[in-house]
Formats: C-alpha cells, structure tokens, sequence
C-alpha cells in the first residue's frame, strides 16, 4: 500500500490505452445480494457488480498516472447506500437497482472525480447512480428487487474488456475515511 492506495498491474499493456471509470465496488456478500435474484440468463455475475461513478474512457499510461494522482487526492468519508428501487433502462436493455437516496457524501465523491475527468477533457454523461443486475433485458420478469444498505468504505479504479472474462478489473483501490 502507497499513500493509501492499493494498486494492481494491468493485463492490457498496449498503447491505445485502457478503458478506465471510477467506481464503487461492494464487498461479495453484498453484491450476492444485489444480484441474487437475477442469476441466470443475462444477470450480471456478482463479482463484476459495481457502481460507476465516472466513465473515463479509453485512457493512455500517462493519463492513467493523472486520474490516480486526482483519486488520490479526493478523499471523503465513509457512507452508506439504501439501493432498492428496481428499474429497466429499455433503450440499454439492462435492469438496474438505483439508490432510494444517495448520500450528500456519496454525491460529492462522484463530484470530485467527475471534476478531474472533465479537466482532463473528458465528456461527462448525466450521472445516474446505478448497479446493473443484467443485460439484454425487455422487461423486469424473472426478477425480484431487494433492500440493499451498502456501507461504502473505498472507491476503485477499474478497467473494463467488454470481450474478456472476467471483464472488469480493479487496477487501484481507495479508502475512504
């Protein structure tokens, strides 16, 4: 651990960069519970559950040290998230659990790390706080909500591969205090 960040080596060495976001990233119980009722044909699997809190794009080496550099700078204070309202985004086809609220805590943090992405020229999608449960969804059957109170301790650098398995990776993790 360096300055309180917990780094892993990336698998994509390539120059045309990686795919990176910031996230939140549940402890597997929590995630179980997320997904629980969704196993199966386009659920998400639970260890590739998470919350995205900035979307960063295909991103070089030297970006990449920029973006940890910010992280590491953010800071912020432990909090909890009440998930439990059940919805599907039928222009993405995927079923989401979203916040019944979302702390003034957890907002700033996405705040912050939004900030340094937009600084860095990056485009910013509206922000809607979000875990998907599955993909390729045309309605909510074959699925149960749950009331889910997520203690949030850090936050995560993650990598995403679309075409990999698993197809997220975490690259640096965060505490928060």
């Amino acid at each position: 651990m360096k300055g309180g960040c917990v780094t892993r080596s990336s698998r994509n060495k390539n120059d045309d960069g990686e795919r990176l976001f910031f996230a939140l990233w549940p402890a597997p119980p929590v995630a179980a519970v997320m997904t629980g009722a969704w196993h199966g044909a386009g659920g998400v699997p639970a260890a590739e559950c998470h919350m995205t809190l900035a979307f960063l794009g295909t991103t070089g080496a030297a970006e990449k040290a920029v973006f940890m550099e910010q992280a590491q700078a953010v800071g912020g204070e432990a909090f909890t998230i009440r998930l439990g309202r059940l919805a599907i985004w039928e222009k993405a086809g995927v079923v989401v659990l979203e916040p019944v609220s979302m702390p003034a805590s957890g907002v700033r943090l996405a705040e912050r790390l939004r900030e340094g992405a937009a600084r860095m020229g990056r485009p910013l999608q509206e922000y809607r706080p979000h875990v998907t449960l599955a993909r390729g969804q045309k309605d909510l059957a074959g699925g149960t909500s749950v009331a889910v109170d997520w203690l949030v301790e850090d936050f995560v650098l993650a990598r995403s591969d679309p075409a990999a398995s698993p197809r997220y990776a975490i690259l640096a993790r965060w505490p928060l205090s």
